[in-house]
């Protein structure tokens, strides 16, 4: 983590679309447990922070650091993989498979496995064990301690 418990850094980013400035000189920085919040109008820029954030826009200017490393550039599962995942504002679930097979989809992508290519070419293999690593499938593992998920762990998604 940076120095101050700063996590998140945004430094003079730009992102122009031809003409079109979507962003231009944004910065701010985010502290360790710290509510922050970004508001506009539409067409103010805020989905477009985020995808520069995240990394499904590289910006054209400026820079983003997180816990101290710059992760400017990086695609989107690197990023992912660091702790930072955008979430699109459609939630949809794979209605043809159980709740905790749709947990372990979203698991999968935090994975080291993830990826654009990975997920083209990868073969089945045995899960990874190597120190601080366990099979994404016990990580995605629906906990069926909590209130109602024994019943719903195998349950087809509700629609």
């Amino acid at each position: 983590m940076a120095a101050g418990g700063v996590i998140l850094e945004v430094e003079g980013v730009s992102k122009n679309f031809g003409a079109l400035a979507a962003l231009s000189r944004v910065g701010f920085a985010v502290s360790q447990g710290q509510v922050f919040s970004v508001i506009g109008p539409n067409g103010a820029g805020k989905s477009t922070l985020f995808n520069v954030v995240s990394g499904l826009y590289a910006p054209n200017a400026g820079r983003v650091v997180f816990r101290g490393r710059e992760i400017t550039g990086l695609p989107p599962e690197r990023i992912n993989r660091l702790g930072i995942a955008k979430t699109f504002q459609i939630t949809n679930v794979f209605p043809e498979i159980s709740v905790g097979e749709n947990v372990g989809v979203a698991a999968q992508s935090r994975s080291a496995e993830s990826g654009r290519l990975a997920s083209l070419w990868r073969r089945p293999r045995r899960p990874a064990r190597r120190a601080g690593r366990e099979p994404v499938a016990r990580r995605a593992a629906v906990p069926r301690d909590l209130p109602g998920a024994r019943d719903r762990a195998d349950a087809a998604p509700a629609r």
